[in-house]
């Protein structure tokens, strides 16, 4: 039992502590709902993710901080680029709105590209390099435009209900394909959404990159780290985009509950179907 309470303590009571008082401190300062989102879950998960690998030493954790060597020990990076971005699109001028762009364009290619740099890139031919790459980046690209395509103003609570949810469904699974150390990270990306969620009720939007690029990229490593399905993993990212995403128009059309009903549905069933088939 006390391993199991230290557990959900490091994964769970400090990166949502973290976020709640990240995003409590932004919301007193009349920072917009976006960016106080955005600002809490990378808080979060840094904060859990430090925690998590300083159980091995607090010099331990300072090294993969200041000088990465696994691909996990990256997350931590990709995460605050992630938030410079999402800064920059909402204060920067719109003239520099191109630029932004640029810089997202660059995220999403580098951040796959340094994640498989290591001995499992080292074994593929040229061409499937970029294959690969190709396509980890327009997955990526693709999960962020959604989740900061949607409405803000459309069921806020539902859906950081379901994007929790999501991820607590994803460190299940990605614990049970084998990687227990990329499930934990997982678990503190909900914790992460859940103490922002306990302070801002609304600008889910803001977070929408620092969340593909932590749990997204959590779900890529553990397709080429552990022994994650690519079908588990395509279920797991169509589950966090219709939790939080934006919907197509024939559903965002329809009445209310509907609306929410369709959501639901879109989220649970292919993230019930990744967990059965995992276990």
């Amino acid at each position: 039992m006390s391993m199991v309470l230290l557990e959900l303590f490091f994964v769970g009571l400090v990166p949502l502590a973290v976020a709640a008082a990240v995003a409590f401190v932004l919301g007193r300062m009349r920072l917009t709902p976006p960016v106080v989102w955005a600002a809490g879950v990378a808080s979060g998960y840094i904060a859990g993710q430090l925690i998590l690998t300083s159980r091995a030493g607090v010099g331990h954790a300072l090294q993969a901080l200041v000088s990465p060597h696994e691909a996990r020990d990256w997350l931590p990076h990709a995460v605050l680029l992630a938030l410079g971005v999402t800064m920059l699109a909402i204060y920067a001028a719109r003239s520099w709105r191109q630029w932004v762009i640029g810089l997202a364009a660059l995220l999403v290619i580098g951040v796959p590209a340094r994640l498989l740099s290591g001995p499992v890139a080292q074994q593929w031919s040229a061409l499937e390099k970029f294959s690969h790459l190709a396509l980890l980046a327009a997955t990526l690209a693709l999960v962020w435009l959604l989740l900061a395509a949607a409405r803000d103003e459309e069921f806020p609570r539902l859906r950081q209900v379901l994007v929790i949810l999501s991820a607590v469904g994803a460190a299940i699974t990605v614990t049970l394909s084998g990687s227990f150390t990329f499930g934990r990270l997982c678990g503190i990306v909900a914790a992460a959404v859940t103490g922002t969620a306990l302070v801002s009720p609304r600008g889910l939007t803001g977070a929408a990159a620092v969340i593909t690029f932590s749990l997204g990229s959590l779900i890529i490593l553990g397709v080429f780290y552990a022994e994650l399905f690519p079908a588990n993993a395509a279920l797991l990212l169509i589950s966090i985009t219709a939790a939080a995403g934006r919907l197509p128009e024939v559903v965002s059309t329809r009445p209310a509950w509907q609306q929410a009903a369709a959501r639901a549905m879109l989220c649970l069933a292919p993230l019930a179907i990744a967990l059965v088939t995992s276990a």
